[in-house]
């Protein structure tokens, strides 16, 4: 490793950087000027850095959209978005990152085939903040989802997600059996693909889902004891 924290990189990494300083920048556009398919290196490089360059990503998305200049969708629109709406959390510019999201989501629609995990970071964002005037078009988002689904996790996200939104709606019932649901996918210890039997599991639940999910059971069965 250099000096300046950059790694030794092959002829393909070049846009793969994940540090950012002006001689990174410098070294990067360079290559960018001579290269035929800017756009997907400005996409590439966007996503390395959303997390802990949000401001150098941002720059970057919107030379994305700038280098297309017919403006028409493309359809890795929708994860570029995503990056978008990640970066801007970071900078907590949450209207403006929900308006990625929702933006990705309306991509997804035009090429349902390219499928990022901008639905799952907007269930996430409009849940946390019990956003209920989002959550019929949010499980309209959820069941569209569904069908392509095959891993554990995707489930669990699918019924737990389901379950904050019928729970917030005081639907208790439909929000209990989500929630078990749920859990009964954090349980599966196989995928059920042969090859990749550990792919897609969930292991311990955790983080916000997690959390709302145990919260949504235990305060029901705190309910349930004191009746009784």
């Amino acid at each position: 490793m250099r000096g300046d924290g950059v790694h030794p990189m092959g002829a393909g990494d070049w846009y793969r950087n994940k540090s950012w300083n002006d001689d990174i920048a410098a070294a990067y556009f360079a290559k960018l000027k001579r290269a035929r398919r800017r756009s997907e290196y400005l996409r590439v490089q966007a996503y390395y850095l959303v997390d802990d360059f949000p401001l150098a990503a941002l720059d970057l998305i919107d030379r994305y959209f700038s280098e297309r200049r017919d403006g028409n969708p493309d359809v890795m629109d929708s994860s570029v978005y995503g990056s978008k709406a990640r970066a801007l959390l970071s900078l907590g510019r949450d209207a403006e990152a929900l308006e990625a999201l929702e933006s990705a989501l309306q991509r997804e629609k035009d090429f349902p085939h390219s499928i990022s995990e901008s639905h799952v970071d907007y269930a996430q964002f409009v849940t946390k903040r019990r956003m209920v005037d989002r959550y019929d078009y949010l499980m309209d988002i959820l069941d569209g989802y569904e069908s392509g689904y095959i891993f554990p996790i995707q489930f669990y996200r699918l019924w737990g997600y389901r379950s904050i939104i019928f729970y917030d709606l005081g639907i208790v019932s439909e929000a209990l059996r989500c929630a078990r649901e749920a859990l009964k996918y954090a349980e599966m210890d196989n995928s059920g693909l042969r090859y990749h039997p550990d792919l897609g599991l969930v292991g311990t639940p955790g983080g916000f889902l997690g959390e709302r999910l145990a919260s949504i059971l235990t305060s029901e069965s705190s309910r349930q004891t004191l009746k009784n």
